[in-house]
């Protein structure tokens, strides 16, 4: 289904590809800009405070396994995935 909202693209549009495509150049964009800003002395880098940081284990492959039949039920229609 294609469909645009206020001449933007919705979600529904969206495909991998032009996600994967749209982000790399927002991306190339935002870091070009922020290192311009740094080497003219605009971004000021500061140590981190370990006591803000949070720690996570590494997840394992268990862990990461989606149950599909549970997707279904939380989406309440049938057929619907996650």
């Amino acid at each position: 289904m294609y469909w645009r909202r206020n001449g933007r693209r919705s979600v529904r549009e969206e495909t991998t590809a032009t996600l994967t495509a749209r982000l790399a150049e927002w991306g190339a964009g935002v870091y070009m800009c922020t290192v311009e800003r740094w080497l003219r002395g605009e971004i000021v880098p500061w140590k981190q405070d370990a006591g803000q940081s949070t720690w996570c284990d590494r997840l394992t492959k268990e862990q990461g396994r989606l149950d599909w039949q549970r997707a279904r039920r939380r989406a309440g229609a049938p057929g619907a995935g996650v």
